[in-house]
């Protein structure tokens, strides 16, 4: 399944809404999938809708390299995306990286 990581960031939203989905197979392969007939919708009175975290990497790149510090709020630790790695590549290179929840700070010194 080509979309596979699209496909589990919108069963995870599922989830996060009340309804289970049952994934037949591998998601690297043709996978199924099945919702039981009761499964109902219910609100989680409150949701995340994440930023962007491949736009986030400008900024977070303009910190790294430059200097100072960039806080990026709507994406973090807890975060579905998997470009949010790219502040893993900064820390390598020699920023410091603090994560919350909900969002990114790369500081490094001018």
């Amino acid at each position: 399944l080509i979309s596979a990581p699209y496909v589990a960031l919108t069963i995870g939203l599922m989830k996060k809404f009340g309804v289970n989905v049952e994934i037949i197979g591998d998601m690297d392969g043709k996978p199924s999938f099945q919702i039981a007939e009761s499964e109902k919708y219910v609100s989680p009175e409150s949701v995340l809708v994440e930023g962007d975290a491949s736009s986030a990497s400008y900024f977070i790149a303009g910190a790294a390299i430059t200097g100072g510090t960039v806080t990026v709020r709507g994406c973090g630790s807890e975060s579905v995306q998997g470009d949010v790695a790219f502040a893993d590549v900064m820390e390598q290179m020699g920023a410091k990286v603090t994560w919350a929840a909900e969002s990114i700070t790369v500081t490094r010194d001018p």
